[in-house]
């Protein structure tokens, strides 16, 4: 069973009952202030794009369409770590977890 209140609250979404999950916005540094960046699972565009918070510029992004290491076919579910490394998830043909770690 899932926490309702906290899906809401954390921007996850969820598929299961057949609605899209993008953009799934997450941010780099939940929960601690000065934060600064945001991200955005574009499943449409097969990217996570890296949004300034103040603004809502996109500063960046990564990934494309693709099997191998750093693409993506169905990106689904996104999350960081208090260490910058981000986690994506993808459902459909891609069934994977990809771990990224800032240089």
């Amino acid at each position: 069973m899932r926490d309702e209140s906290k899906t809401a609250s954390t921007g996850w979404s969820d598929s299961r009952d057949g609605t899209s999950c993008a953009p799934i916005v997450r941010s780099l540094e939940e929960g601690r202030t000065g934060q600064r960046y945001l991200l955005a699972a574009d499943d449409g565009n097969s990217t996570v794009r890296i949004l300034r918070r103040k603004d809502g510029v996109e500063v960046s992004q990564f990934g494309h369409r693709g099997h191998d290491g750093g693409q993506f076919e169905a990106l689904h579910q996104l999350a960081a770590d208090n260490k910058g490394i981000v986690y994506t998830g993808e459902a459909g043909g891609g069934m994977r977890i990809q771990k990224f770690v800032p240089r």
